[in-house]
């Protein structure tokens, strides 16, 4: 509500009363840049990072599989990586201080 989307009261009552929420459809096909970007340069590339620091990312991973199953595509060669955000091999301390 504070951020404009709708009427005030709880998640349920903004989020139905929003007219710019409400007028969102999904789209009539699985073939969406919604998952042929954001599942390589999203999902892909933040497992990639937890992983890169330690942290398992199961579920990640298996909406990445189970995403690229279903459209055919294996999204992990088309992944967005840490070697190509130029932070490969950087610990936690490190990345943040490159954030910084």
């Amino acid at each position: 509500h504070q951020a404009g989307f709708g009427p005030a009261g709880d998640l349920e009552t903004t989020i139905s009363g929003s007219e710019m929420l409400t007028a969102l459809k999904a789209p009539g096909v699985l073939d969406t840049r919604w998952l042929t970007e954001d599942v390589p340069y999203g999902l892909a590339a933040w497992a990639a990072l937890g992983e890169q620091l330690g942290i398992a990312c199961p579920t990640m991973r298996s909406l990445v599989e189970l995403i690229g199953t279903m459209l055919e595509t294996d999204f992990w060669k088309t992944a967005r990586t840490p070697e190509d955000l130029g932070i490969s091999g950087l610990d936690r301390d490190s990345l943040l201080a490159l954030l910084q």
